[in-house]
């Protein structure tokens, strides 16, 4: 959802804008936004002797982490690597499809990333 209809309830045309964005992305990507993953880390009071560990069970800590598709989007577009964000099931080597085919999903990203700018009046 748009920030601003978060923040104060009004639905704009700019915050149709950020959802289609959004949308956007969610196909490019093959996920849903803010989609939560389990991370877990396993400690030992053993750690120097990792053989020893299995004497006592490991310490295992859970915690939830919300990952923002737009925030993986600009992050991966700034490092110049968007493609490590597309859904492989794409078929983006379909020779059918023509030779520019990842071109034009890159200028995809680039139009999403456009919708979704964080001050409405960046946004198209």
């Amino acid at each position: 959802m748009a920030p601003e209809y978060l923040a104060h309830g009004q639905l704009t045309e700019k915050a149709c804008v950020y959802n289609f964005g959004v949308l956007s992305l969610e196909i490019i990507m093959g996920k849903q936004n803010n989609q939560i993953f389990r991370q877990h880390s396993i400690s030992c009071k053993l750690q120097t002797l990792p053989c020893l560990c299995l004497l006592e069970p490991p310490l295992v800590s859970y915690r939830f982490v919300s990952l923002s598709l737009t925030k993986q989007t600009w992050k991966h577009f700034q490092l110049g690597t968007p493609e490590e964000i597309y859904d492989p099931n794409l078929m983006l080597h379909n020779r059918d499809c023509g030779g520019n085919t990842r071109n034009k999903v890159a200028r995809v990203v680039q139009i999403e990333l456009l919708c979704t700018q964080k001050i409405p009046s960046l946004r198209p």
